[in-house]
């Protein structure tokens, strides 16, 4: 048995600690505020509706949840790559802006330093100027 201050518990067989748990979490919440952001987009598209003139159906995302509940046209490959589209560009959107450009902000080494130093000089010479 691991130690008290370690909660463990069964997933898939796997024990997982607190630290896992907390990664899944976060995970999860994460990909809630994807999917809310999809379907947010999904509500905001109406060109390409597949439904005709007459639907009484608003959005994209109406016509999804039609589909699922109740039959899929031969449209829905059409559909779901609609969909991952969205959550590609979101994903991405997420990891750019919250991973790589984070790391970029706080990454150094010896040229960074000086070609920054460089323009830092460059730019206080024309503001002289």
């Amino acid at each position: 048995m691991r130690t008290s201050h370690i909660v463990a518990f069964q997933l898939f067989g796997e024990e997982m600690d607190y630290r896992d748990n907390i990664i899944s979490d976060i995970a999860e919440a994460e990909c809630k505020h994807v999917c809310r952001k999809v379907i947010r987009a999904l509500q905001r598209t109406t060109e390409g509706m597949q439904t005709g003139d007459d639907t009484p159906l608003k959005n994209i995302w109406e016509e999804v949840c039609v589909q699922i509940q109740f039959y899929q046209s031969v449209f829905w490959g059409l559909y779901l790559h609609t969909i991952g589209t969205i959550i590609w560009a979101e994903v991405e959107c997420f990891i750019l802006n919250d991973y790589v450009l984070s790391e970029a902000l706080n990454w150094s080494n010896k040229r960074i330093e000086k070609y920054i130093e460089s323009l830092i000089g460059r730019q206080a010479n024309l503001s002289a100027t």
